[in-house]
């Protein structure tokens, strides 16, 4: 990886690169005709990705945020047959995920951000319980914007904050066959002693 920062501190980027190779990736085996089941050390898995990341506080009391990740990964499993199958096994886990992040402190006592996540399309795998087999499917790709703000009081004692979340309402899947919140609001007050 490598990390940059200007002079004036007012903008930072990062980059980073990575590559994961496990020879013996344990695995839960279970014998039909002992009936026996063990953890053995079998497969091949291999990831990899990178990450970039920008911060830019250029502007009065404000930052501004932005990220974007790739990964990728396949697992080579041995088979009975002698022939080894690879595929893509990183299941909820999208090839692409971005966002970006705005802060500001606009008087001493009012801060407020928001921000935007957009996760990409990811492979998802669910037991049927109708067919007694496992089933494939693709999660669609979706994107959440929220919106967070504190007011304090007492000298930072008491914050009275309120935290918006998917203000889009926008219909995803985290995983097969559960739900997840739609737009959504949490406030409430904090105190420090």
């Amino acid at each position: 990886g490598i990390q940059y920062f200007t002079a004036d501190k007012k903008f930072s980027t990062r980059a980073v690169v990575f590559r994961r190779n496990i020879k013996d990736v344990i695995f839960f085996f279970y014998n039909s005709t002992t009936f026996q089941s063990q953890y053995i050390n079998r497969d091949k898995q291999k990831d990899n990705g990178f990450e970039l990341e920008a911060s830019y506080t250029g502007i009065k009391n404000t930052t501004v945020k932005a990220f974007y990740n790739y990964v990728d990964g396949n697992i080579t499993e041995k088979t009975g047959s002698g022939k080894d199958t690879t595929y893509f096994n990183l299941l909820r886990r999208p090839k692409n995920n971005l966002g970006l992040t705005v802060s500001s402190q606009i008087t001493k006592r009012l801060s407020v951000s928001g921000n935007l996540f957009f996760i990409g399309k990811r492979e998802d795998k669910y037991f049927d319980a109708a067919t007694f087999s496992t089933v494939a499917v693709t999660l669609k790709k979706y994107a959440l914007l929220n919106f967070y703000a504190d007011y304090s009081f007492l000298k930072n004692k008491i914050k009275l904050f309120a935290d918006l979340r998917n203000i889009t309402n926008s219909k995803y899947v985290e995983i097969s066959g559960f739900n997840t919140l739609g737009f959504n609001i949490y406030s409430g007050l904090r105190f420090s002693l």
